[in-house]
């Protein structure tokens, strides 16, 4: 299967390793083969699919030998490959896990159960810096719930909420006043959805790896009573540079062919080497609630190539 778009048509194998916790045998690993839904998405799963590949995993796959791991090929056996342990009353333990309830009993004589250490409070320490973020009074625009959220990087704080985002240094100044979130498409045509329909949820990350900052709402239309319709989109930027008030490379990504009609809610991302990852609450119009698993080409996105 191949999925296109603007002229854009590729595909991806992508090696998935999930680990299934066996009393009489190592770990099972199981190979997906995922397409491109979109030129930056590079791996597309439900739960609900990886809850089948959980069930149909023991029955198909085979338990790899030792030093030739078909995904990490050579890699010396760790104690996550260990087999696991019970304890002194036929307990499951996880692998290598201490078995603090064992030697308890054995110093304390047989056939008594010691309790456990209980740990030792901590206290908070005190904030370097307070101060305050945006609000109704210094954001236009802003009603209801803001669905705050915000990061640090190397210099700057930055802080967005539904439909707006702000940017402060270090010490506390206000170097950006708060600015509407669409901000980085605002040279993209009028019929780009994420210029023109931007709806919130809000998330900015910081990656430290780049030194680069990511940004992202959802968009889509409404109708007379303000309900949100299809096509819904996905709008993920990422600065290009280490500088939030500066340019930014805007992607607008519809979700036509990964939800569907199905309203994708609270997108949640994640950093890593090798891509950009985010999750999606999925409302279809009649049963359950769902969710989707995507990953985007990290390296397209901090080269901007749209």
């Amino acid at each position: 299967m191949t999925t296109s778009r603007g002229g854009f048509a590729a595909h991806v194998e992508t090696a998935v390793q999930i680990e299934f916790p066996n009393r009489d045998a190592l770990p099972h690993r199981v190979r997906l083969r995922a397409f491109r839904a979109a030129p930056h998405v590079s791996l597309v799963l439900t739960l609900a699919q990886l809850a089948a590949l959980a069930v149909a995993a023991p029955a198909c796959a085979q338990s790899p030998v030792r030093g030739t791991d078909p995904i990490k090929p050579g890699r010396i056996a760790d104690a996550r490959h260990a087999p696991p342990t019970t304890s002194d009353d036929g307990a499951f333990l996880p692998p290598n896990r201490p078995n603090s309830f064992r030697s308890a009993s054995k110093s304390a004589g047989a056939g008594t159960l010691a309790a456990p250490s209980e740990p030792v409070a901590q206290a908070m320490p005190a904030p370097d810096l307070n101060f305050d973020g945006m609000s109704t009074a210094t954001t236009t625009g802003l009603g209801g719930v803001p669905d705050t959220n915000g990061d640090v990087g190397e210099n700057h704080f930055v802080q967005i909420v539904n439909r707006a985002y702000a940017v402060w240094d270090k010490s506390g100044n206000q170097v950006l006043a708060p600015i509407s979130e669409a901000f980085p498409w605002r040279n993209q045509p009028d019929s780009d959805d994420c210029k023109t329909k931007h709806s919130g949820d809000p998330v900015v990350l910081y990656d430290p790896l780049a030194k680069r900052w990511l940004l992202s709402f959802f968009a889509f239309p409404r109708d007379a009573d303000n309900n949100p319709t299809p096509p819904y989109s996905l709008c993920v930027a990422v600065s290009t540079t280490s500088d939030p008030t500066g340019d930014w490379c805007p992607n607008t990504i519809p979700l036509a062919n990964i939800t569907g009609t199905d309203f994708p809610d609270y997108p949640k991302y994640g950093v890593w080497p090798d891509g950009y990852y985010v999750t999606l609450n999925v409302f279809p119009a009649t049963g359950p609630q769902e969710a989707v698993f995507m990953a985007f080409d990290r390296m397209r996105m901090l080269n901007c190539q749209v």
